[in-house]
């Protein structure tokens, strides 16, 4: 992950919330740089997550393998097969 992979959607981000701020009447400058700031923050969230995707859904999917390997052993012990 690099850092020049996270400038696009922060800034994404900041241009669509400014902009939308921007279409509702009598607002201040301020409120103007706040609500970027805001849709940067959500952009660089955004950005971070889209990046690790790849290591969250191998966490998620090595935790769904561990609960399905416990769950059946569970079930084995309430409901023994007898052979023979």
């Amino acid at each position: 992950m690099t850092v020049r992979s996270l400038w696009a959607p922060t800034a994404v981000g900041a241009a669509i919330a400014a902009a939308t701020a921007s279409l509702s009447r009598r607002r201040a400058r301020h409120e103007l740089a706040v609500s970027g700031l805001i849709g940067g923050a959500l952009g660089l969230g955004c950005g971070l997550i889209w990046s690790s995707r790849k290591f969250i859904g191998s966490i998620a999917r090595g935790t769904v393998r561990n609960m399905n390997n416990l769950q059946d052993a569970r079930w084995l012990q309430r409901n023994p097969i007898n052979y023979g």
